[in-house]
């Protein structure tokens, strides 16, 4: 098991929790953007809202235990809490994403514009449009992933997904301060 020393001395009373910080980094080179996760095999009678997740991630300098994370930005008038998740273990060199929570700066609307069942296979050809709005004053990125229930593949989409595979497409886009933008894709998609 591995072993971390805690700075300075600590006292602990029997039968309460306690929160000690295991490390404190500064000057971390960490990235925050957000995430919005989307179901192209849904089928929704309205427009969706999906939840807007705040994250931050970097890569680990030292091998690091699971547990509860606090981010805080340090300035000179004081500290400021960005918020909080749970940190997976990780070792050394090993890319590390934290979920911070929700976001309200930044919102996601979700429309299916258009849905057909296929001729001679089980499945559909779906149209959605997502549209992105950053309330914040400053830029951002949006991590967009949709996940497909089958076999699938892109017939149109306003931009270029940023990776895929077998099960899921996602989208890397930039949100100016105060922007909108609007992703539209179809799929046609093939179901077991």
């Amino acid at each position: 098991f591995p072993r971390y020393r805690l700075e300075g001395h600590h006292d602990l009373t029997a039968g309460r929790r306690h929160r000690l910080p295991l490390f404190r980094r500064e000057g971390l080179a960490a990235r925050r953007y957000h995430r919005v996760t989307g179901d192209a095999g849904a089928e929704p009678r309205e427009t969706e809202r999906p939840a807007v997740t705040r994250v931050v991630a970097w890569t680990a300098e030292g091998d690091l235990p699971g547990g509860n994370l606090d981010l805080y930005r340090h300035e000179e008038r004081g500290s400021t809490w960005l918020g909080s998740g749970r940190l997976p273990p990780t070792p050394e060199g090993e890319p590390v994403a934290v979920a911070l929570g929700p976001s309200f700066a930044v919102t996601a609307r979700r429309e299916l514009q258009a849905r057909r069942a296929l001729e001679g296979a089980e499945g559909f050809i779906a149209q959605w449009a997502i549209r992105l709005r950053n309330g914040a004053e400053r830029a951002t990125t949006v991590t967009l992933r949709e996940r497909f229930p089958g076999r699938w593949r892109l017939l149109a989409a306003s931009d270029s997904p940023a990776e895929r595979n077998a099960r899921r497409a996602e989208w890397r886009l930039r949100l100016e301060a105060g922007g909108t933008r609007t992703l539209t894709y179809r799929a046609r998609v093939e179901t077991p």
